[in-house]
């Protein structure tokens, strides 16, 4: 988690905050505005639900396995397959 003045270079200040057992914010006091930014600590990928079919993370690209805890080498997978998409397709119409 990351507590910024709302302005860039403003000054920031913290009367009081408060965490419970689990690092969540239960009491925070400010008296300057402040932008408060949340980075999970792990990111993965979610079922995705569309026109009322659920659809799980995926676990194959392309007949290899992914890991839907890896977000990184899943989004190179997808960047690398519309590069060789859009490449056909510029091949097809235009070469």
């Amino acid at each position: 988690m990351a507590l910024n003045p709302v302005r860039h270079g403003a000054p920031l200040l913290i009367k009081e905050i408060i965490f419970d057992a689990h690092g969540n914010i239960t009491k925070a006091e400010f008296g300057s505005d402040v932008h408060i930014t949340s980075r999970p600590s792990r990111v993965r990928l979610l079922e995705v639900t569309n026109r009322g079919r659920t659809y799980p993370a995926p676990a194959q690209h392309l007949g290899k396995s992914v890991n839907p805890d890896n977000i990184i080498e899943i989004a190179n997978l997808g960047i690398d397959f519309y590069e060789d998409f859009l490449n056909k397709a510029d091949n097809f119409f235009i070469k």
